[in-house]
């Protein structure tokens, strides 16, 4: 049997731990869409969050494929000074041209954060990757960030509890973080 691993490295571990008690308020994206009838936002690109007004938490998502052509995904977390893929001007913290931009009701703080793994065997294939990564902020909301099935590269991000439930529901929790 071969066996196919997509996991987060200790590095950007390190990075969503150094998220915890941070506050959030603006999601940042090159493009990206409310998809009709549904709570999902789709980026094809990526998804940048600001991390008290000075740095972003950058998430995007890598399409990957078996020898027997199975799909499984690559999450991938890191920081930077700047939005990805964005007219950022640093000095004056503004954005300059076109962008999608999701606002939540206030700044809140990170208290939790999960990350939830897939694991699948299709024929001959065993296959585990991070799947979800879910943000637990204040006010008992909660922001969860999985690949886009349907788009190679895609990253939907998605706010509705129970949409996330059902996302996740076929997943079990790798790594807590708190």
């Amino acid at each position: 049997m071969k066996t196919y691993s997509s996991i987060l490295d200790d590095q950007q571990i390190q990075i969503l731990k150094g998220c915890i008690g941070k506050n959030i308020q603006i999601i940042n994206s090159p493009g990206a869409e409310l998809k009709y009838g549904s709570n999902y936002i789709s980026s094809y690109d990526n998804f940048s969050i600001l991390l008290n007004s000075d740095s972003f938490l950058i998430i995007k998502n890598f399409w990957l494929e078996t020898e027997e052509y199975n799909d499984y995904w690559k999450l991938t977390f890191e920081t930077s000074d700047t939005p990805e893929g964005l007219n950022y001007n640093v000095e004056d913290r503004c954005f300059v041209g076109p962008f999608f931009s999701f606002n939540l009701p206030r700044a809140l703080v990170i208290n939790r954060i999960e990350v939830h793994v897939k694991s699948e065997q299709i024929g001959e294939e065993q296959i585990q990757f991070d799947y979800g990564v879910i943000f637990y902020l204040e006010d008992e909301i909660s922001l969860a960030f999985f690949p886009m099935e349907s788009i190679a590269d895609g990253i939907e991000m998605n706010l509705e509890k129970d949409q996330i439930k059902q996302a996740i529901r076929n997943c079990s929790i790798r790594l807590e973080i708190s």
